[in-house]
Parts: C-alpha cells; sequence; structure tokens
C-alpha cells in the first residue's frame, strides 16, 4: 500500500487558490490511482496552531477555537463544492501535538534539529541527500533570504 501525504492548509481565514491547489492536483492523482486498481492510503493534514491564528483572531475579536472551528468548516465546505475527494485522514495540530513534541525532541536528540532563543530549527547540513526527491543539491539552491539570522544556515527552516 503506499502512502501519500499532502500539506494541508493553516486555517486562519477564508480558502484561497494556494490551499485549493494541491487538494485539485492530489484529486486528480488519486482517482486516477483508483482507476488504474492501486491501494493508497491518503492524508492531508490541518494546521490549526500558528502565530497566524493567534493574530487573526486578536484582529476580529473571537477565541482561537472559534477562528478555527469557523475556517475548518468553511474549507470542508469548499472542497465538498468543488467535488474533492477527501483524504482517508485529515489531523490537525491539536490532536497530535504532544507526538509531534516528541518526534522534535527526537530530531534535537539525533542533532537532526537544533534550538536557539525558543525556536527549533531543522539543520539541512545534515542531510546530505537534502533535495533529491526534486532532483536538487544544496549547493544549486538559492535562498530569498539575504541573512541567516539565528538558522545555522539559511536553508534550515523552523519545525
Amino acid at each position: 500500500m503506499k502512502k501519500i501525504y499532502v500539506c494541508g492548509p493553516t486555517i486562519y481565514s477564508k480558502v484561497h487558490i494556494g490551499n485549493l491547489k494541491p487538494m485539485i492536483s492530489f484529486d486528480i492523482f488519486t482517482r486516477s490511482l483508483e482507476y488504474l486498481g492501486k491501494d493508497f492510503f491518503y492524508v492531508s493534514n490541518i494546521t490549526d496552531i500558528d502565530d497566524k491564528i493567534i493574530n487573526r483572531s486578536k484582529e476580529l475579536g473571537i477565541s482561537e477555537l472559534k477562528l478555527i472551528s469557523k475556517c475548518k468548516e468553511f474549507y470542508l465546505k469548499m472542497l465538498k463544492e468543488y467535488n474533492i475527494k477527501l483524504p482517508n485522514k485529515m489531523p490537525s495540530v491539536i490532536e497530535n501535538i504532544e507526538g509531534i513534541i516528541s518526534f522534535i525532541k527526537k530530531l534535537i536528540e539525533k542533532n537532526d534539529a537544533y534550538e536557539k532563543n525558543g525556536s527549533v530549527y531543522f539543520s539541512v547540513d545534515n542531510f546530505p541527500d537534502y533535495g533529491q526527491i526534486s532532483n536538487n543539491k544544496i549547493a544549486d539552491l538559492s535562498s530569498n533570504e539575504l541573512e541567516k539570522g539565528e538558522k545555522n544556515s539559511i536553508f534550515d527552516f523552523a519545525v
């Protein structure tokens, strides 16, 4: 059985094309797999813990949970309106926060991630094959960032 994971939206406002494009693309892909008789399990998360959610809820004067609920409801409504098949599972960050924290701790223990000033960054330099899936090498990558700031490398990213 193939496992498919697609990063879902951070739900802090109404759905936009950036949220729907991957869902439309993978809807076509998974329907093709079904047509071909392939067995798969498809997961797409919903990010419901984020600074954007905190800031937006303050702007609107509503609780974060109320904002999350409204935005998730709207997102699912849009998927239905566009006839996009739902993934087999749509986990949220809130539902899985303990596992996420445990995983991040393991990354730090293995030196695959590091903590600086309260933030945790994934260390890209520890993975010589980083970029292999996209057929890129770290040396060939470019970044929009002018400075690495507190990160060890401009290519490291927050986890």
